[in-house]
């Protein structure tokens, strides 16, 4: 059994790393970037100890391969955080994301303790997917916040099989500007008139079904973008349930969509993995929150809440 599970455990390192680099260029590879590595890459270093280095001809070559592998898979998901982009003649503006699971397991006792977690960020504005109904909402606002929030929800729910809500919390006025239907999820496009300008969030909801192609979903996405920021209507922070890791090719286009977007996790310095956020490592990356370049990222910071399965975010911003 050593050279069989020595074998497998190289094809396995093989291809969900060439998946990675590839990326998902057809479904088999989609797939496979869904496999975390560093587990692989763990099992590779045991069973080369286990061995005593003679897993393979050339000695600690396997244990060797997994740390190299397992050095590469935390690279996927952690890097020191960027460096600050301060701006002295703007006001911060704090913006949280946040998968609600609609309210959370345990009803109204779950959504007033995960609002109270919002609020002790005391952010200016906060985009949730997966909201809950609009009365449960305003009463767990209300028993938490000293300050009125306005909020602005899409409700979308074209089958029996995948439905969602988005919600967008702002201190300053908020309404719900234009809807799209995507490939495999929905968008709308959020206004909140704060001053001197309006801010522009354009909220995204992906459908989980890991056999949906992403990419042409991300796509279409950073086409209303441009289409947007031609129109005059350049949008500042695109955000929301993504259900598709980072590195997915689509995520190229809405990088490079209008002026350009940033991943604000990327100032964090934490483990960017959002889900699920009750285990250890979690694998994947696929709540985003992303911002235009020329708007400045001061901070950004993951958190957890047992009354949902999903991290959320915060990011501190400078707009021009």
């Amino acid at each position: 059994m050593g050279p069989i599970s020595t074998g497998l455990i190289l094809v396995a390192l093989t291809a969900t790393v060439a998946a990675q680099l590839v990326r998902d260029r057809m479904l088999a590879l989609a797939l496979l970037m869904y496999v975390p590595i560093w587990p692989l890459a763990l099992s590779a270093i045991v069973r080369d100890i286990l061995a005593r280095g003679r897993a393979l001809p050339l000695r600690w070559s396997l244990l060797t391969i997994g740390v190299a592998t397992g050095a590469f898979s935390v690279s996927l998901l952690w890097c020191p955080a960027y460096t600050p982009e301060e701006n002295a003649t703007s006001a911060p503006l704090e913006i949280v994301q946040w998968n609600l699971q609609w309210g959370g397991a345990r009803g109204p006792e779950s959504l007033t303790e995960m609002i109270a977690t919002i609020e002790s960020y005391q952010p200016d504005v906060a985009c949730l997917s997966e909201a809950p109904e609009a009365a449960p909402l305003q009463r767990a606002l209300a028993t938490n916040s000293a300050s009125s929030w306005r909020a602005a929800t899409v409700e979308h729910s074209p089958s029996s099989t995948y439905g969602s809500r988005l919600t967008v919390l702002s201190r300053q006025p908020v309404a719900v500007r234009q809807q799209w239907q995507l490939p495999a999820g929905h968008a709308a496009l959020f206004e909140v008139a704060r001053q001197p300008r309006t801010l522009r969030i354009l909220m995204a909801d992906v459908q989980s079904d890991p056999l949906l192609p992403r990419s042409p979903t991300l796509v279409e996405i950073a086409r209303i973008v441009d289409d947007l920021a031609a129109a005059d209507t350049p949008v500042d922070v695109v955000t929301g349930d993504f259900n598709t890791p980072g590195r997915f090719l689509g995520f190229d286009a809405l990088a490079d969509a209008a002026d350009g977007y940033r991943r604000a996790a990327m100032w964090s310095g934490q483990w960017r993995a959002t889900w699920p956020a009750r285990v250890a490592l979690s694998p994947f990356d696929i709540d985003h929150l992303w911002v235009r370049r020329g708007i400045g990222i001061v901070s950004a910071r993951l958190f957890s809440s047992p009354n949902t399965d999903h991290r959320g975010q915060v990011a501190v911003l400078r707009l021009p």
